[in-house]
């Protein structure tokens, strides 16, 4: 049995997140979706998340401390364009403390 069958940690797909342009998913412990993002650069854009906290306004590091998975999509650039409506939807729904 392929152990491609089980998931991976965050940790593993961190490890396996490729360098060409694309869309990502961070998703909470419930596999809801709390943010979409798009890079160029996948592998450093994804990264930079997880590195040292300094600089991070205290959005970011409650997103950060809420991510229990994510999901890389290699699209075309110009398919991730398309996709920059969506993100802005989205993301502009996720706040601190904010009463709904």
């Amino acid at each position: 049995i392929s152990h491609l069958n089980y998931p991976m940690s965050l940790k593993a797909k961190l490890g396996q997140i490729p360098k060409s342009p694309g869309v990502y998913f961070f998703r909470d412990e419930k596999g809801e979706i709390i943010y979409i993002g798009k890079a160029k650069v996948l592998r450093n854009r994804v990264r930079s998340y997880f590195n040292s906290p300094a600089g991070k306004d205290p959005k970011t590091l409650v997103m950060v401390k809420n991510i229990s998975d994510l999901e890389i999509s290699n699209l075309l650039y110009i398919e991730v364009e398309f996709i920059n409506y969506l993100t802005n939807l989205l993301n502009g729904s996720f706040s601190i403390g904010a009463s709904k």
